[in-house]
């Protein structure tokens, strides 16, 4: 039985969930940043760098966007907002994480000078590539009700 002593020994020695999720957080906290100065200056490439090449994002009361180039207009057409996010939950194994958050925002309406203020949830679900975490899924709503509700 020595591959059992094996196995312990590379468990033992095995970084734990809680070790791994706090050496990550100061990154995912870093790509947050990357997303945020992206979304002020309204640069659809530098908030896709955030992203996997083959990222799902799921914005809210629309289809999943899967493919980059639709990913790139649905950015654009944004244009430049103020966002923050607040992570709620973290956890890391290995190469992957799951965080989940919350976020506020403040965009101006397109053609005129009223801002609107937003905030919500999100869900992101990261993947460690090459040394740099970037999110492979990415599901966020609003804490507005629809009308009627």
């Amino acid at each position: 039985m020595p591959w059992l002593a094996s196995l312990a020994l590379v468990v033992a020695c095995a970084p734990s969930p809680s070790a791994q999720t706090e050496a990550a957080r100061p990154l995912i906290e870093q790509q947050l940043g990357r997303y945020v100065r992206g979304a002020a200056m309204g640069n659809a490439d530098s908030l896709l760098a955030v992203y996997a090449a083959d990222a799902v994002l799921m914005p809210p009361n629309r289809p999943a966007l899967t493919d980059r180039e639709q990913q790139r207009a649905a950015f654009a057409a944004t244009g430049p907002y103020e966002i923050t996010f607040a992570t709620r939950s973290l956890v890391v194994n290995g190469d992957v994480a799951i965080e989940r958050g919350v976020w506020q925002a403040t965009m101006q309406l397109p053609g005129t000078t009223m801002a609107v203020a937003r905030d919500g949830k999100y869900l992101a679900h990261w993947h460690k590539v090459n040394g740099e975490w970037l999110m492979a899924e990415h599901i966020w709503n609003d804490d507005y009700r629809p009308l009627g509700m």
